[in-house]
Formats: C-alpha cells, structure tokens, sequence
C-alpha cells in the first residue's frame, strides 16, 4: 500500500511546488498592476485555489 500512495504523494508535493512558484510569480505581477480591485480578485483567485489544494489534499488521504 505505501508504493501506491507515494506516488500520489509525490504528484501533490510536485503540484504544491508549482503552485508556490505560480503565487510568487503572481505577486510579482501584482506589484505592476496599480488597480486595487485587480489585486483583490486576484486574492480571491488564490483563496479559491488554496481550498482546491486543501479538497486535493482530503482527497488523496494525505
């Protein structure tokens, strides 16, 4: 059973490795957008994504 959770494992790390890079890149980008509201969908945005990381993560037992 541990060889067929740890690849499960490994695909979630590798997904949060790629999402941390995606949010500093995204924050990145938000220091050149002057609009507020643009940054606060954007926040919205990640929320969002970091409740699908947390349902990603219930969901592979982690």
């Amino acid at each position: 059973m541990n060889e067929s959770s740890t690849p499960q494992n490994s695909l979630f790390i590798n997904y949060v490795c790629f999402y941390c890079t995606y949010l500093f890149l995204n924050r990145n980008f938000d220091s050149y957008v002057p609009n507020k509201l643009a940054s606060f969908s954007v926040q919205r945005s990640v929320l969002d994504e970091l409740k699908d990381i947390w349902n990603l993560g219930t969901w592979l037992d982690i």
